[in-house]
């Protein structure tokens, strides 16, 4: 039985990232692939500040939120979250994160599951660009069709007066006859 999670750990095509103490103390070759490292030791001597941006897009800062993650995750509530990650190279993509407090060899520890998700928030994201621009399409289309109304409006009003006054010229030279 060991042999079969010692395979699907190794082969998941999910990052597996073992943490102890706010620290990394293993992960699986996809975690590698993920974060663009080739050399299991550099990302796991690496601080967890430098695999996001100072910053996550709600405007909190990335350190902070990640140690209230873990600290729920230690106290035995399971997470799962969307975050925004830096490869190796500076690179920004997103990843879905579940961390789950686990018992290995007589050891609380955290384990983090990483699914890269950059195609999905691409995609969200360009479908909120298209209903922001639909809105706005709408929007124009909406002043426009009001102003060709009153412009209607005002030759419409035009049209009665002219025929008004038409229609007192032809009763004035009735009256002069």
């Amino acid at each position: 039985m060991g042999e079969t999670f010692k395979t699907l750990y190794e082969k998941s095509p999910d990052g597996i990232l073992l943490i102890k103490d706010n620290r990394f103390i293993d992960c699986n070759d996809s975690m590698l692939k993920i974060f663009g490292y080739k050399n299991k030791n550099n990302l796991l001597k690496t601080n967890l500040n430098y695999l996001s941006p100072k910053y996550q897009p709600d405007g909190k800062s990335s350190t902070k939120k990640m140690l209230l993650l873990l600290k729920k995750a230690y106290d035995g509530e399971s997470e799962a979250f969307e975050w925004l990650h830096l490869k190796q190279n500076g690179e920004e993509f997103w990843c879905e994160i579940i961390l789950v407090k686990i018992h290995l060899d007589g050891k609380e520890i955290i384990q983090g599951v990483w699914r890269d998700i950059s195609y999905k928030k691409r995609y969200e994201l360009q479908q909120e660009e298209n209903k922001k621009r639909l809105q706005e399409l709408n929007k124009t289309l909406e002043e426009r069709i009001n102003k060709a109304v009153d412009e209607n409006r005002k030759k419409e009003q035009q049209l009665i007066q002219q025929s008004r006054l038409a229609q007192m010229g032809e009763m004035i030279s009735m009256i002069a006859h």
